[in-house]
C-alpha cells in the first residue's frame, strides 16, 4: 500500500504570529468605524488575496446562536490600514 502523503502549506516562521496581529489591527479599525454592536460574539478576519480581506461580524451570546451581523470586503496597505471596505462601513453603535 502506498501511503497518501498530505500537502501542507509552508509558513514562515513568524508568519502565524504576523497574520494574527495584522487581523487584530484589521478588526480593530472595523470596530472603530462600525461601533461595538451589543452582543459582539468575535470578529471574523479571513485572508482572501493579497491584502484583501473577508470581515465578518458576528454578535450572540454563544457559538451555536451566533449570526452574522455584518460584513465586509476591506483592502489594507502593507501595514494593515485599511483603505478602502465594500460596502461602506458607516457608524452604527
Amino acid at each position: 500500500m502506498a501511503k497518501q502523503q498530505q500537502a501542507t502549506k509552508a509558513v514562515p516562521e513568524g508568519g502565524e504570529k504576523e497574520a494574527a496581529h495584522l487581523h487584530g489591527i484589521i478588526g480593530q479599525q472595523v470596530l472603530q468605524m462600525l461601533g461595538r454592536p451589543p452582543n459582539l460574539f468575535r470578529l471574523q478576519v479571513r485572508d482572501l488575496w493579497s491584502d484583501r480581506y473577508r470581515v465578518n461580524v458576528l454578535v450572540g451570546a454563544a457559538a451555536d446562536c451566533a449570526t452574522i451581523n455584518h460584513s465586509f470586503f476591506v483592502t489594507t496597505n502593507g501595514e494593515g490600514s485599511i483603505t478602502a471596505t465594500t460596502p461602506l462601513i458607516v457608524k452604527q453603535y
